[in-house]
């Protein structure tokens, strides 16, 4: 298995090129979907240990959450989109350490490619992450705030506040690419270099990075919808 920066086209479906890292994704849904589905069939008005300890955890997410934007009714607002946020990158993240996943290929173009790769080690599909979270930032406070929106950008800070947002989109995929990029490369290495012992600690360790990256990617998304509806306001 070899990871490069370009990600390899699998199939097109109406002359849209479909590539593996935008299958994975599509798989990391699919398992949302279908665990939540399962999930909510045998949801019980007592919880059994497995419920109580998903509630515990849904509890903290919230509170966490919560204690970023510091209102409790603007976390019930957003708080679906944050940790649908959340989860949708943490599966994506750690669904390329999945074994096999790596080594299931295609015939595309006259060479063999992997079926799936890392989402994230995609730099496009990192831009679009960020595209989603900034653009959903402005337009959830221009829902919110309608003409109170648009007095940071009929000020003399307009272009510094134009230049923000355009930094944001790119601290945020270079961060989350640079991220499980290097992981991948390192499980490629340890992989090829020792077998299938010696890399476990390294799948441990990318396994903690993933979840540290979706924390800190909807941590920040949680700020700066925060800084936009205080900035916006006033």
């Amino acid at each position: 298995m070899a990871v490069e920066f370009k990600p390899d086209i699998i199939l097109t479906i109406f002359n849209w090129p479909i590539s593996n890292s935008l299958l994975a994704s599509f798989l990391s849904l699919g398992l949302i979907f279908l665990t939540l589905f399962i999930f909510k069939k045998r949801l019980k008005e007592v919880p059994g240990r497995f419920q109580a300890a998903i509630e515990i955890i849904y509890e903290g997410f919230f509170d966490f959450y919560n204690d970023i934007l510091e209102s409790s009714k603007q976390t019930k607002v957003f708080f679906s989109f944050l940790f649908a946020f959340f989860l949708y990158v943490i599966v994506s993240n750690w669904i390329g350490l999945l074994p096999g996943i790596g080594s299931l290929v295609v015939h595309w173009g006259g060479q063999t490619v992997p079926l799936f790769r890392s989402t994230y080690s995609d730099l496009n599909m990192t831009l679009a992450l960020a595209l989603i979270s900034v653009i959903g930032v402005n337009i959830i406070a221009i829902f919110y705030l309608r003409r109170f929106y648009f007095k940071k950008w009929l000020t003399a800070l307009a272009p510094f506040e134009i230049f923000s947002e355009f930094a944001k989109i790119i601290s945020f995929s270079f961060r989350l690419f640079g991220n499980i990029f290097a992981g991948d490369v390192l499980l490629i290495v340890i992989f090829s270099l020792s077998g299938y012992i010696l890399p476990v600690p390294f799948i441990g360790l990318e396994i903690f990075v993933g979840f540290i990256q979706a924390l800190i990617f909807t941590a920040l998304t949680a700020i700066f919808l925060k800084v936009a509806l205080i900035q916006t306001s006033h």
